[in-house]
């Protein structure tokens, strides 16, 4: 018994050294981003704790725009300022256009049909060209909605709905690190390695909470962007709640409409009002963390038909 027990402490420390020396090797050979130190064979997973994009965001302060972690084996590098965002979405867009699939994704076959997962590739294309076309396009969207929507739509694009949805979005992004991507060779941001194989994280809820960015940047305040051309078609990397680049999200037209759509319908035809006792102020805006981004505790309004 004396034997064994031996036996798989040697193993154990065996396997515990090949980890620590095959990250220590991959350090000093390729000027990767700074980051915390990272464990043997979990790395930095519990630095992440149960709110990734917040934990995140705090690595970001301490060791810059570009940090570099192991999550378990996976050199994992989080962007988490608008100019490296451009970098990683535009500059090299065509080197980091891969994606890491997830065990639940490929459980479900979403890497070999879902357009958001698949490769860059033939299919990849025919896809795009088919949401851009004929799913998404202006016209098929016009065709699919009333004259009274499309009037609602106009007008909202001319008064304060349109910026609030863009606070919102900069607040609460619904998907706070976009999807993964994964670097199919390396590349060479702020003068460190993305590593061949390296996933790579932008959190788009550290940028649009960035104050360099934006004043009072935790505030909810959607006459910031009155007078401001900034929009989140993944032109202006201070607000990409849908990513940018080749891998933007082939979804934005339609959530863009719907989402005015129902802002409008609603602020239209209701005055609201909050529940008897209620404060504003006592209101908890907490979210949890999953793929995408939930409210902790939901929030309750009235409303009073106009």
């Amino acid at each position: 018994m004396d034997f064994y027990s031996t036996l798989l402490c040697l193993c154990c420390t065996w396997v515990i050294f090949q980890a620590f020396r095959k990250t220590r090797s991959t350090a000093i050979s390729k000027k990767l981003p700074p980051g915390p130190k990272p464990f043997p064979i979990i790395g930095n997973l519990l630095d992440l704790g149960d709110k990734p994009h917040k934990s995140l965001a705090k690595l970001a302060q301490i060791h810059g725009p570009i940090v570099s972690l192991k999550l378990g084996q996976v050199t994992t590098i989080i962007i988490s300022s608008a100019e490296t965002a451009k970098e990683v979405l535009q500059t090299h867009d065509q080197l980091l256009s891969s994606r890491t699939i997830p065990d639940a994704v490929r459980a479900h076959k979403q890497d070999e049909f879902g357009l958001p997962w698949i490769p860059i590739s033939t299919q990849w294309r025919n896809l795009r060209k088919i949401c851009n076309d004929q799913l998404f396009s202006k016209k098929a969207l016009d065709a699919n909605q009333n004259i009274r929507g499309m009037k609602l739509q106009e007008l909202l694009a001319e008064t304060r709905q349109s910026t609030i949805v863009k606070e919102t979005f900069r607040l609460h992004p619904v998907v706070p690190l976009l999807l993964p991507r994964k670097a199919k060779a390396d590349a060479e941001i702020n003068g460190y390695t993305i590593p061949k194989g390296a996933q790579v994280l932008v959190n788009a809820w550290a940028i649009g909470r960035d104050p360099s960015l934006w004043d009072n940047a935790n505030s909810f305040m959607p006459e910031r962007f009155l007078g401001l051309e900034i929009d989140v078609k993944g032109r202006n990397f201070e607000l990409i709640p849908f990513g940018g680049g080749r891998r933007i999200c082939p979804g934005l037209p339609l959530a863009i409409r719907m989402l005015h759509l129902m802002l409008g319908s609603l602020v239209h035809n209701f005055d609201w009002k909050l529940e008897e006792g209620v404060k504003s102020e006592d209101m908890s805006m907490e979210d949890k963390f999953a793929l995408t981004l939930q409210i902790a505790h939901p929030l309750r309004a009235i409303p009073i038909p106009v």
